[in-house]
């Protein structure tokens, strides 16, 4: 019997639990930067939304997550079909939002990009006992994919992710996902990603090979 994986849509979730000490150095800069920055009118209702150069600062902080983000996207390409032996070039942009209670990210993709991302530095106090609390949720883009409903069969339309420091999500950047209101104290700070990816052409490969 053979099965085939038709239009598969892939999140990578990792959590970090070194990420103590890189998560206050981000907070404490991107607070700093918000004081100075205006925010940009974005997907954003509400808070502070940075401008897409957050990886292209010179700061120590912001370069470290830039490395790990880089090999989560290195990852995304090989679960789409990226061969590992393949030499590909990647650029990726990201900014910076910071919520604060009742704000929220309106229904949204990213266009002119692969993948994107975000990452959890951190997510204030989050009040008790409210259903999807500052969560992201994923919406089924395919058409009618909600149509039949079985109990015993995940047919669900959309799934969400509850918001946890040092985490990373990943995903198609065509895949439509909102976050719902952050209902607390303090900040829910993440910093979001695009991600693009270029395949090497093999003379270009060999020019590499051969001016090394």
């Amino acid at each position: 019997m053979k099965q085939h994986s038709l239009f598969p849509i892939r999140v990578i979730e990792e959590t970090w639990d070194d990420t103590e000490v890189l998560n206050a150095e981000l907070l404490r800069e991107l607070l700093q930067a918000e004081r100075m920055e205006a925010s940009q009118k974005k997907s954003n209702a509400g808070g502070w939304h940075s401008r897409e150069n957050i990886f292209e600062r010179d700061v120590p902080c912001f370069q470290d997550l830039k490395k790990r983000i880089d090999k989560v996207c290195i990852a995304m390409a090989n679960l789409y079909g990226a061969r590992k032996d393949e030499t590909y070039t990647q650029s990726v942009g990201a900014w910076a939002i910071i919520t604060r209670d009742r704000g929220y990210n309106y229904h949204h993709t990213h266009p002119n990009s692969i993948f994107s991302g975000c990452y959890y530095v951190s997510i204030g106090e989050l009040t008790e006992n409210m259903p999807y609390n500052a969560q992201i949720e994923f919406i089924d883009p395919h058409i009618g994919g909600s149509m039949v409903w079985c109990p015993t069969i995940n047919t669900s339309p959309r799934h969400s992710f509850p918001p946890k420091p040092g985490s990373v999500y990943a995903f198609p950047s065509w895949l439509p996902h909102f976050v719902h209101p952050f209902n607390g104290t303090g900040e829910r700070v993440i910093i979001a990603f695009n991600c693009n990816i270029r395949l090497q052409r093999p003379d270009e490969r060999m020019r590499e090979l051969t001016t090394t």
